[in-house]
């Protein structure tokens, strides 16, 4: 029952969004940063561990380090307004994944904003 209300959630949060990789919910913050790249640019990175899986993720490219810094304050904002949900571009059975969206009852940040 607790799993379809996540996905009950997800779907209102992003109506009429095709989405066919993974996700995983949290009651806890993951780890997120970012990454010094070539040049002036930062990649955002992040990992997990669910049910003894470790997961990395990052974001499609690197960006100008305005972008990452902000990014990674939206998403903390999203993951301590409590229980939320992270989604990815692939399956779950791979680790590393790409992040699209992070997802709580009143908040939201996605790649795309």
């Amino acid at each position: 029952m607790k799993k379809i209300n996540k996905m009950l959630l997800i779907n209102l949060l992003l109506p009429g969004i095709a989405f066919a990789g993974s996700h995983f919910c949290f009651e806890r913050e993951v780890s997120i940063h970012c990454e010094s790249e070539l040049g002036e640019n930062y990649s955002l990175n992040g990992s997990f561990v669910k049910e003894g899986v470790s997961y990395e993720f990052s974001a499609r490219r690197a960006f100008p380090g305005r972008w990452c810094e902000e990014a990674v304050e939206s998403i903390l904002k999203v993951m301590k307004s409590g229980n939320y949900c992270m989604k990815f571009e692939e399956k779950s059975v791979s680790v590393d994944l790409t992040i699209g969206a992070v997802l709580s009852k009143s908040k939201k940040w996605t790649y795309f904003q």
